[in-house]
């Protein structure tokens, strides 16, 4: 086993961006960068240089069918990529990440029976909602989840970037 350096790990973290864009398209999954990924795209027209994942969003609906189509088959065809979902045993993480099954990564502060392969990590978007006593539960519920990532969203959520 060797290490590898953060650019080799950002190229693997980008092939797998690819062909979860490809797969997503297939699927009619609308998804979304964000979080570093997003302001180094723009501001870097890359990966910020000492970042080391990809963040991308999906709306509920398509977060939830996502989950759907890759329940029975976790893998994107013709690849090492595989989806790890929430509630899968041995999975810590509250959200969906998709990881390279020939890489093992060793994360700070993580057993490593928890070790994945290098990944992306994949958000559902939920819209913000509408009223007073709705928005009071939702502000509750997160700050009793503050260690789970939830991303909102007010306003239109049917109109992904284009590029």
């Amino acid at each position: 086993m060797k290490q590898i350096s953060s650019q080799d790990m950002q190229s693997l973290e980008l092939n797998i961006l690819k062909a979860f864009k490809n797969f997503a398209q297939e699927n009619n999954i609308i998804y979304y960068l964000c979080g570093g990924t997003l302001l180094g795209a723009i501001r870097h027209k890359g990966f910020i240089p000492w970042d080391d994942d990809i963040d991308i969003c999906i709306p509920r609906n398509s977060y939830d069918k996502l989950i759907e189509l890759v329940k029975e088959d976790r893998y994107i065809e013709n690849t090492s990529y595989k989806f790890c979902l929430p509630l899968d045993d041995n999975y810590i993480y509250p959200y969906i990440k998709v990881v390279d099954t020939n890489t093992i990564v060793y994360e700070k502060d993580i057993k490593k029976e928890y070790c994945l392969g290098v990944w992306i990590d994949i958000f559902p978007l939920d819209e913000f909602p509408k009223t007073s006593p709705e928005i009071k539960k939702v502000v509750k519920k997160h700050s009793n989840y503050k260690f789970f990532n939830k991303i909102y969203v007010s306003g239109n959520l049917s109109t992904p970037l284009k590029k």
